[in-house]
């Protein structure tokens, strides 16, 4: 495939790439995507997995802990919830414990995205692998290093929104592409 091979090129000749990640790396994996069949948006109210109704309904909550007991695929703020002694996954400790994750309506935490910025502005190569790119502001990363002339390869099996800001494009999985880039890109760098 060519744009493996491109992939690799750049890879080999990059020294400091970064990773832009979406939830295409999980569908492979088996983790449901929240949009497709089988993910968690057919099943559930997107409207239910904000964080205003997260902090205020604590039915919402509760029902977490149930798809979580039951081993269900979580909403999205339960994915990184474990039951703990008692089988509550939301402890309560005078007030409301809720995972690392960021909801809908949530605020990101303060400087990660100041953190990203700076990973991404420092790289000399950037790729999106498995995201729709479509959700702001963090989608806006790879559009800046493209901006600012980083070579940006994206890694999706279906078109995105930056497609055209793109250096190179593969229409793959990317548990198939990047291993076999990545195995190239050595072979390439320790044949220099």
């Amino acid at each position: 495939m060519h744009e493996v091979a491109g992939l690799a090129r750049l890879l080999a000749g990059a020294s400091a790439a970064a990773a832009f990640a979406g939830a295409g790396i999980s569908t492979e994996s088996g983790i449901p995507y929240f949009r497709s069949p089988g993910g968690v948006w057919p099943r559930h109210d997107p409207r239910d997995f904000t964080f205003s109704k997260y902090v205020r309904a604590a039915e919402v909550r509760a029902r977490g802990r149930r798809t979580v007991a039951a081993s269900a695929p979580p909403p999205l703020w339960a994915f990184a919830l474990r039951p703990r002694r008692g089988g509550s996954a939301v402890p309560g400790c005078g007030g409301i414990v809720k995972s690392a994750t960021v909801s809908f309506g949530q605020n990101l935490f303060p400087g990660e995205l100041d953190a990203a910025e700076a990973l991404i502005a420092a790289a000399d190569l950037v790729l999106a692998v498995g995201s729709n790119l479509q959700v702001y502001p963090a989608a806006g990363l790879p559009a800046s290093a493209a901006a600012a002339g980083a070579p940006l390869v994206i890694c999706k099996d279906e078109p995105t929104p930056l497609d055209d800001l793109a250096t190179l494009v593969i229409r793959g999985r990317a548990g198939t592409v990047l291993p076999t880039a990545a195995g190239a890109a050595l072979g390439a760098d320790t044949a220099a």
